[in-house]
């Protein structure tokens, strides 16, 4: 029984020491920061994308799940407490154990590039049945438009 419990903990140290070392979070190959609380103060100031996410534990290989996507000139400039969705961010089931923002430098990708890949993680990450996913999709095509 020691040996297992032993095997175990050594295992448990190795999970974090591999967690620790992330530097990020892959979205679709994208490589965004490690998720900030949404609150933070950090927000990078250059354009790119950002994607808000809730803690799950059964989320892998790090415990957040992605619940909205979205894009920005200026990410500094964003005001995701503000933002039209956040009401629906804060009534997830899972909202409750926090809000988390994870940003992806773009550099001078023009936004219809910012657009379509937020649409294309959009379409990766949420079920296409979520109302949620429906009308984002609207809202991301809406603004390509324009």
């Amino acid at each position: 029984m020691e040996a297992r419990e032993s095997s175990l903990f050594a295992r448990s140290h190795e999970w974090k020491d591999r967690v620790a070392s992330m530097h990020g979070i892959n979205f679709g190959g994208l490589m965004f920061t490690f998720p900030v609380p949404l609150h933070s103060t950090f927000t990078p100031p250059e354009a790119g994308l950002y994607a808000v996410q809730v803690s799950d534990r059964s989320f892998g290989p790090l415990p957040y799940q992605p619940i909205y996507f979205g894009q920005g000139g200026k990410l500094c400039e964003q005001r995701l407490a503000e933002h039209p969705r956040y009401s629906q961010w804060c009534a997830h089931g899972f909202a409750h154990r926090g809000l988390f923002v994870s940003f992806f430098s773009t550099g001078t990708m023009p936004e219809t590039t910012r657009l379509e890949f937020a649409a294309r993680l959009l379409s990766q990450y949420l079920q296409p049945w979520d109302p949620r996913t429906q009308a984002h999709m609207s809202g991301l095509r809406m603004a390509a438009e324009e």
